[in-house]
């Protein structure tokens, strides 16, 4: 996290104590989440939240508070994607479009789709980013595209889709279940984490022997993130079984 983000929190938190005043910090993916509690938790500072519009969401504001946060506080809004009928969205092409309209990333949250033709976007709503993203995209890709800015205090009722995975390993460590993640060898799985292209709990983890437990979270690049469930015991030949999630 560089220095100038730093001080800007440290400020913030300053401004809630003594001037009462509320700071709301654009969208930041977990990794940065986490980050930035290992700047506020120095301060001994508490009225502070991560929101990003939707119960389960990714990307989150923070809010620096004077008293007690509220959800209700942040600017955040949801446009609608609508594709014509003939067409489908996909995550990668919303994002670059979006992006493409000369946005900084901390505007946009999470986009999430509904259906293969309707996706919702996130958005930090301050300066009329949300209008000015309506009014901007009509097209998509290939799709043609019609972008409706939802009422205020709208919450999509989103149900986040997963794949679920099995695989036996012989002891439960990252290496192991990275191979069995994305269906490769373990010497495959110990190059990609050795070079920092795994993150464990939304942090880059370069230990191919670090031990993992259920509720872990870990992302491979360009291959997914996924969640470990419980293992469901030994097979015939002592190996163990895992279960695990891979996010849609």
């Amino acid at each position: 996290m560089d220095n100038i983000l730093t001080n800007r929190i440290s400020n913030a938190v300053y401004n809630a104590r003594q001037r009462y005043m509320t700071c709301i910090f654009g969208f930041f993916d977990e990794k940065e989440q986490n980050e930035l509690l290992d700047i506020i938790r120095p301060l001994h500072f508490e009225d502070f939240m991560f929101w990003g519009g939707y119960t389960d969401a990714e990307r989150k504001c923070l809010g620096i508070f004077p008293g007690t946060p509220e959800q209700a506080d942040f600017p955040i809004s949801f446009i609608r994607i609508s594709a014509d009928k003939f067409s489908t969205l996909s995550h990668r092409a919303c994002m670059g479009t979006i992006l493409g309209c000369g946005i900084k990333r901390e505007i946009l949250g999470d986009i999430v789709l509904a259906d293969e033709r309707t996706a919702y976007a996130t958005i930090f709503n301050q300066d009329g980013m949300a209008s000015y993203i309506c009014a901007e995209v009509k097209k998509i890709g290939r799709a043609a595209v019609k972008c409706v800015l939802m009422p205020e205090g709208f919450i999509p009722q989103i149900e986040r889709a997963f794949e679920s995975i099995s695989f036996t390993v012989t002891s439960v460590r990252l290496d192991s279940i990275v191979a069995g993640a994305i269906h490769t060898s373990r010497s495959v799985a110990a190059k990609l984490i050795s070079v920092g292209e795994v993150t464990l709990n939304h942090c880059i983890n370069t230990r191919t022997d670090a031990p993992i437990k259920c509720g872990d979270v870990f992302s491979v690049h360009k291959k997914g993130k996924f969640i470990v469930e419980e293992d469901s015991g030994l097979t015939k030949k002592d190996k163990i079984r895992i279960n695990i999630k891979k996010y849609l």
